[in-house]
């Protein structure tokens, strides 16, 4: 059976199409064996006046033309130093001017990027060193000192470039001072890429249930991730995105700016975590394209931070990262009728984006399944690929999923079957027409009694309370029933709310079996990891001691 998704409105059908229930998105075409790097700097080159960055903190702004310099000085002093294709170079800095630099240099010389949290921990750095083993790390200054320290343990030589000022260290400064012949900058060429299924970065994964793995992603894939999608495109737009490019979004987004020649407004790591301000910044600098997570709508409209920043310039609001309720989408859609809202779902194991909501697409999904991907969902216990509103695990295909773990072909070789389909243990549906539904992470499902509860549904019914600024349903061990769901409630600041209003709110509005028997607990801060996610695998903790 083969069918063709048609709607209503003639004007407008979605360009996938649905064969033996596997949802297929359109044909997807790449280059070639090419470094991604050339189409870079071709629209380096082709814009030079073009103001691509707006650091606003410290009020810098870089041109194209300067870009395309500084990022070639940079590639030209990793050749001098010996950096050549397929070697591993870590980039571990947060978002600022020259955040581009090291990454688009990296690029240039097919180096292997290995990015990783500008911040870290004796601890982090001897892990991300020991699971990358690269030959050089461009490392902001508070890092230097356990970087060095992790290098020795893990006796491991590792040259090392400060982004800042170190006494003793090469900084990126000094790279980027240096006196370089201007021939060589016009006349500079990328390595050639002579197989574009091998290896452009390694990007760590979440990281929320241990440490994170690194996952091997191709320049096919790369190229994938950056090349503007229908509806949700950057094109010439002015664009705020605050994730570091630790995380594979913040990564490729810096690519796809060049891509869609969008200009980038930089905030610093206390403006992105701050909701307030980051309107304030959409308002005051004309942005036009918004990146963000759940969190932020559900923040914009419990604190009503729209009625003093409107950000009347945002055309886009893209949101990923989790469950978008019907509720909360068009709370925000009536809030920003000038903005057009838009959910998406994607992993970096999958490469990046997979399913993107389009023109009339219904509020509470995330859309439809994208160009050069294929979806099913699949009955957990039987293996039977499942039909529309049948609740199942997501598998996608792709030639842009990624090539594995590195250094651990055991869980490779569990999250990718024989066929090539990777198993995202995200449990989703599609409608009739084609349009997919995120219920849940198959790990966070809670086995009570034998049925499996989704917190994220229990999660929805709780934020729709105006009190309630976030909250989390994890389990609570129990002899009797295996599991037990327990909340963990962040208010609204300067609002209150009861247990007992919450407990009728989900027994009004769930099945018996979802009420909160294990009970709820109120938290002034939930914690997060650090790409802002929540922590569940603490309050998972935390819940056991409630248990003992």
């Amino acid at each position: 059976m083969t069918i063709t998704n048609e709607k209503a409105n003639k004007q407008y059908v979605p360009s996938f199409r649905i064969e033996d229930n596997v949802l297929i998105g359109a044909e997807e075409t790449h280059p070639g064996c090419t470094n991604i790097g050339e189409l870079i700097l071709d629209k380096l080159r082709n814009k030079p006046d073009f103001v691509g960055q707006i650091e606003i903190a410290p009020g810098k702004e870089s041109t194209y033309a300067e870009m395309k310099e500084r990022s070639i000085k940079c590639a030209l002093w990793l050749r001098k130093h010996g950096i050549q294709k397929g070697d591993k170079v870590g980039i571990w800095t947060g978002n600022h001017i020259d955040t581009y630099v090291p990454v688009f240099a990296s690029l240039y010389v097919a180096a292997i990027i290995c990015p990783w949290d500008d911040k870290v921990s004796k601890m982090s750095a001897r892990y991300c060193l020991s699971l990358t083993s690269p030959k050089m790390v461009f490392a902001d200054a508070e890092s230097v000192e356990n970087l060095v320290e992790a290098a020795k343990e893990e006796n491991l030589e590792v040259k090392i470039v400060v982004i800042g000022s170190l006494p003793g260290f090469v900084s990126l400064t000094d790279i980027l001072q240096d006196r370089v012949i201007p021939s060589e900058i016009d006349e500079f060429r990328c390595t050639v890429v002579d197989n574009p299924h091998d290896t452009a970065m390694i990007c760590a994964s979440s990281g929320t249930t241990g440490m994170p793995k690194g996952t091997e992603l191709s320049y096919v894939s790369l190229y994938n991730s950056i090349t503007p999608i229908e509806e949700i495109h950057m094109i010439n737009e002015v664009t705020l995105t605050v994730p570091t490019i630790r995380w594979h979004y913040g990564l490729t987004v810096l690519f796809e700016l060049i891509m869609s020649n969008a200009k980038w407004i930089i905030v610093s790591n206390e403006v992105a975590m701050d909701n307030v301000q980051i309107c304030k910044v959409v308002q005051d600098y004309g942005v036009t394209w918004l990146g963000c997570d759940i969190s932020f709508p559900n923040r914009v409209l419990k604190y009503n931070i729209l009625q003093k920043y409107p950000m009347l310039s945002l055309k886009k609001l893209v949101i990923t990262g989790g469950l978008l309720t019907k509720q909360t989408q068009e709370a925000i859609a009536k809030m920003l009728p000038h903005t057009q809202i838009l959910n998406c779902y994607g992993l970096t194991d999958a490469g990046g984006l997979c399913v993107s909501q389009e023109k009339n697409s219904k509020p509470g999904s995330c859309g439809f399944v994208t160009k050069g991907i294929r979806i099913k969902i699949v009955d957990e216990k039987t293996g039977q690929v499942l039909g529309p509103n049948e609740r199942g695990e997501l598998y996608i295909k792709s030639e842009f999923i990624m090539n594995g773990y590195h250094k651990n072909p055991e869980k490779t070789k569990s999250a990718i079957d024989s066929n090539g389909w990777l198993h995202t243990e995200d449990i989703v549906y599609y409608d009739e027409e084609g349009e997919i539904y995120f219920v849940s992470r198959n790990s966070d499902f809670i086995n009570y009694g034998g049925i499996k509860l989704s917190p994220a549904e229990i999660e929805g019914v709780l934020e729709t309370h105006s009190s309630v600024l976030n909250a989390v349903v994890v389990p609570v061990p129990n002899e009797m029933d295996i599991e037990h769901p327990m909340a963990f409630i962040q208010k609204v600041i300067g609002k209150e709310v009861t247990e007992e209003e919450l407990h009728d709110l989900v027994n009004k509005n769930l099945p018996d079996y979802c009420k909160l028997i294990g009970g709820i607990k109120f938290m002034d801060k939930l914690p997060r990891v650090s790409t802002g996610k929540i922590d569940r695998k603490q309050l998972k903790l935390l819940a056991q001691n409630y248990a003992n």
